[in-house]
């Protein structure tokens, strides 16, 4: 039986096997939260938008 783990986005707990993982940082991404940001976090989103 699958974990919950919390988006570090929105903070909802998700099941471990239906999230993603950030490849910025690794952190963990609700699906909701993965398609605003194109898979990443919020931080590392923002991050990446300002480099460029």
């Amino acid at each position: 039986m699958p974990g919950k783990v919390k988006c570090v986005v929105c903070g909802y707990p998700t099941d471990e096997d239906l999230v993603a993982q950030c490849p910025g940082c690794n952190s963990y991404v609700c699906d909701e939260c993965a398609d605003l940001y194109d898979g990443y976090c919020q931080n590392c989103f923002n991050k990446a938008k300002e480099e460029y």
